[in-house]
């Protein structure tokens, strides 16, 4: 025991030295690193509130789109069924008046042949009946069809541009 008191005596300065800059840099590390966690905390509880934010912005806009979106198709039913069915009986009346008021299409067909069609630049060797003229009939059914298409990519068009849907 002699032996340690006297290591103790030699040393004590040096211990006592080593334990007062142990306390004052360990509490000022310590007290920085306090700091230094505070400010992450800070940053931390910001960055959740920008987040949060964010986030009900993203759902409001979500809740409007939707919104948009029911009342653009409710628009495009409605006049799916009330506009279409009139557009497309005006459509095919003006096509088959149009139709009737026009010269009718003549088909001259080859003498001698009369289930060929139509003979383009006729060379002077082929002789071309004259009296086989035929009238261009409207399929009405067809030009029905047609019509309503044309309705429908018309409609299509029309709700994409309501939509913000890039369609040219």
């Amino acid at each position: 025991m002699s032996l340690l008191l006297t290591i103790l005596k030699q040393f004590w300065p040096y211990i006592a030295a080593f334990t007062i800059g142990l306390s004052v840099g360990g509490g000022g590390a310590w007290k920085i690193q306090g700091y230094r966690i505070t400010e992450a905390k800070q940053e931390l509880a910001a960055f959740e509130q920008q987040t949060e934010a964010a986030g009900l912005a993203a759902e409001k806009e979500a809740q409007r789109i939707e919104t948009e979106h029911t009342a653009n198709l409710a628009k495009v039913k409605e006049d799916h069924e009330n506009l279409i069915p009139a557009i497309r009986e005006g459509a095919v009346a003006q096509y088959l008046a149009h139709v009737a008021a026009a010269k009718p299409v003549v088909v001259r067909k080859p003498a001698g042949n009369p289930g060929s069609g139509a003979v383009p630049n006729a060379g002077s060797g082929i002789k071309v009946d004259a009296g086989a003229i035929q009238k261009c009939i409207p399929d009405t059914e067809f030009i029905a069809n047609a019509a309503e298409d044309a309705t429908k990519v018309a409609t299509w068009i029309e709700w994409c541009s309501l939509n913000k849907c890039p369609v040219q």
